[in-house]
């Protein structure tokens, strides 16, 4: 939605009604229960809520998809580097924030 559409738009059915309108079909067939069977009260927040929880649905599901690729990459490199593998040690310090900024600034 425009900015000049949000502003018009004051109340809660009435967001409701436009942010419905503009929805992808994709989105719509997730939410189709709820345009199909608004709530009395609160549809607006229930519409909002159910298209968080499938944008966050798909966005879970991507980075699965990535980090198990990751994953068979990670599996591939003792059989491709042979007997080369060595894995170095490595220390880290933890430094006191507070003193880190002080040197810093």
């Amino acid at each position: 939605m425009t900015g000049d559409v949000r502003a018009a738009v004051k109340n809660k059915s009435a967001k409701f009604h436009a942010v419905a309108a503009a929805l992808s079909p994709n989105i719509l067939l997730c939410v189709k229960d709820i345009i199909k069977n608004t709530p009395a009260d609160e549809a607006y927040e229930a519409l909002k809520d159910r298209k968080l929880l499938v944008n966050l649905q798909k966005i879970l599901s991507a980075y699965k998809t990535l980090l198990d690729e990751l994953a068979q990459i990670v599996d591939k490199i003792p059989e491709v580097s042979g007997d080369k593998l060595t894995i170095a040690n490595v220390e880290r310090q933890d430094l006191d924030l507070k003193a880190f900024l002080m040197e810093v600034s």
